[in-house]
């Protein structure tokens, strides 16, 4: 919609509303309210003109296409990223990152040379290393990063993934099926049986440093979990294997935790409510080692296809996920007519999203929960998952999962219902056979009520 269009559509609104004002003189409350939701509405539409027009001068500005391409790729607006990539090279290059084309991703590394200068181009730099360090490949990402002056802003941990043995994959057979409690997946580390969480919303890999073949104690970062007061050094660490049955990924780059003593309880109650594991993955060794991922909840089954044939490709090779803050898959989705971003997060126990989109989606009930690590409600609302289904769901209202650098808001976590395929070859995510009446927690809620309208 141009600047014109919102003008014509703010007239009449600003014609009744300021009837209104003149109808109400005599009764002083009524015409405040009136000159109030005309401000408001006013300064609403106003600023729809202004982000219309200022996204149009970008458009229109070559220099500035990189910018606007970044916008649309960061708040995983790939339509018009898409329709960018038709008139500026970085949208197509990116839009070619976002589809999981990985000749797209050495060639936006060439195209900053020719962009080079442009405000864009640390921003883009930053996230070609990334990339990178996504596909094992830590010594390039270390170069970009350092050749365009942006390595302080990026993981200290590649300095120690850079001398670690290259990660392998070994397997007997195409499709590795395991048992699956909606949650974790047993596996092995050398004769060792472990619980392994598959967790989209998890930075990478972590592991219990007792798993680990090499720690680098030198390097750490801080891990934060403030729901259960945890916060302790994470260290660089080699996983020297992990077994899954019919394959073995080997020589895993992976973080492992100093938990203190004092917060050992702490970390036990975490344990008491997700079931506790030993290794959690991310989708980096999934990324790098098979194209479809297969969360089958009905059958308490998840698949590591290596290579999908065309019964196992999804319908649409159409993207609808980027790789967001620390690898983690963001997705974008509309609550009524707000759009935002949310994270799908396997490891998280429910959806999240802030409450002003779940009012705007006229959520139809509330249930609410009593547990003793906390007490919580969800409202059941409809969810349109831009490129992907129309979904009603318990959504939860909170601000878990927000990542102001990607527009991010919330989380999709766990379904319990249907098969969720994540398409890693083409970057997409696809949910089939879901029902929220089966989406359970295993607890129920102390209450379900209507909500009248």
């Amino acid at each position: 919609m141009t600047g014109s269009d919102y003008l014509w559509e703010l007239a009449w609104p600003v014609l009744f509303l300021s009837q209104l004002t003149y109808q109400c003189k005599t009764d002083v409350r009524m015409k405040n309210l009136a000159l109030v939701i005309l401000v408001l509405f006013c300064e609403h539409s106003l600023a729809q003109i202004a982000s219309e027009s200022n996204e149009k001068s970008l458009g229109s500005d070559s220099a500035a296409r990189p910018l606007l391409a970044l916008k649309y790729y960061r708040t995983v607006q790939l339509d018009q990223l898409q329709e960018l990539a038709k008139e500026d090279r970085t949208a197509e290059l990116l839009y070619g990152c976002a589809s999981g084309d990985k000749v797209a991703l050495d060639a936006l590394e060439n195209h900053l040379e020719s962009i080079s200068g442009n405000t864009a181009t640390e921003e883009l730099a930053e996230m070609v290393a990334t990339l990178h360090a996504e596909r094992f490949e830590f010594r390039k990402a270390i170069d970009i990063a350092t050749k365009y002056g942006v390595r302080s802003r990026l993981s200290a941990e590649w300095d120690a993934y850079v001398d670690f043995p290259k990660p392998t994959l070994e397997a007997t057979t195409n499709v590795i099926e395991l048992d699956y409690d909606g949650l974790r997946f047993p596996a092995k580390v050398g004769e060792r049986n472990v619980q392994v969480v598959f967790d989209t919303g998890a930075p990478n890999i972590g592991i219990d440093l007792s798993l680990a073949s090499q720690i680098v104690r030198s390097i750490e970062r801080q891990s934060v979990v403030p729901a259960f007061k945890l916060d302790f050094p994470v260290h660089p660490a080699l996983l020297p294997e992990l077994d899954l049955g019919p394959c073995t990924l080997k020589n895993l780059p992976a973080n492992g935790g100093d938990v203190p003593e004092e917060q050992k309880a702490n970390l036990e109650r975490l344990r008491q409510v997700t079931g506790g594991a030993e290794v959690i993955l991310g989708l980096d060794p999934f990324l790098n080692f098979f194209e479809v991922v297969e969360f089958d909840y009905e059958s308490k089954k998840i698949r590591l296809i290596i290579k999908a044939d065309e019964r196992q490709k999804t319908r649409s090779t159409e993207p609808n996920f980027i790789r967001a803050g620390g690898g983690k898959p963001a997705v974008r989705v509309q609550f009524g007519d707000k759009e935002t971003n949310l994270y799908v997060d396997t490891g998280a126990y429910g959806h999240q999203a802030p409450r002003e989109f779940l009012d705007g989606a006229s959520p139809s009930k509330i249930r609410r929960f009593e547990q003793p690590w906390g007490n919580f409600s969800e409202r059941l609302v409809q969810i349109q998952w831009i490129r992907g289904p129309l979904l009603q769901s318990w959504v939860g209202d909170g601000n878990f999962g927000t990542d102001t650098q990607w527009g991010v808001q919330g989380v999709l976590g766990n379904w319990r219902s249907g098969k969720m395929r994540i398409d890693l070859k083409n970057r997409r995510i696809d949910l089939t056979g879901y029902d929220y009446a089966k989406s359970n927690y295993g607890f129920e809620p102390i209450s379900i009520e209507r909500i009248e309208r």
